[in-house]
């Protein structure tokens, strides 16, 4: 297949009631025979979230495959308090986390694109998928009826005048 390693680059947080669906964010039958899980940009917040990593190394090992954790250095030192009580990922747990430096996202839009972005009118709920109805769409309408306050010399609830 070409590929010799996978990474997951893991981000949010890790804890016992996602802990079954973080289970199933791998794929150990598909996975080439090293792959690394790099959690510097996660928190593993729980015992059940390391015993979950545990559960998803196990299942590595038993195809024979490697299976490599990078953790943030706060998440390191709790799986060390947990001592030996995760064998199957016991040997390859590292940090400071993989060395994978940031790198700012570019886009570059195409020439001419600049000038219609400028020129264009978005009507309100434009942004909103629920027309309206949801949370961009709700803030939309709560920010045009604080403007029309403002604009008759009224005040806002919680506002300070002078």
């Amino acid at each position: 297949d070409g590929k010799s390693q996978k990474t997951y680059l893991l981000g949010g947080v890790v804890y016992f009631a996602n802990t079954p669906d973080f289970c199933k964010l791998f794929d150990p039958a598909g996975d080439p025979s090293v792959v690394v899980a790099d959690f510097s940009n996660c928190e593993v917040a729980d015992y059940s979230a390391f015993f979950a990593l545990n559960r998803v190394g196990k299942r590595y090992k038993d195809l024979g495959k490697v299976f490599i954790i990078s953790l943030a250095e706060r998440d390191y030192e709790f799986y060390e308090r947990l001592g030996s009580g995760l064998p199957d990922i016991a040997g390859v747990v590292f940090k400071p986390p993989l060395e994978q430096p940031a790198q700012p996202a570019v886009f570059q839009l195409p020439e001419g694109a600049g000038e219609k972005i400028a020129n264009a009118k978005a009507a309100p709920g434009d942004c909103d998928m629920e027309g309206g109805r949801g949370p961009v769409g709700q803030a939309e309408k709560r920010l045009r009826g604080e403007r029309k306050v403002q604009e008759a010399g009224g005040t806002l609830p919680g506002q300070v005048t002078e």
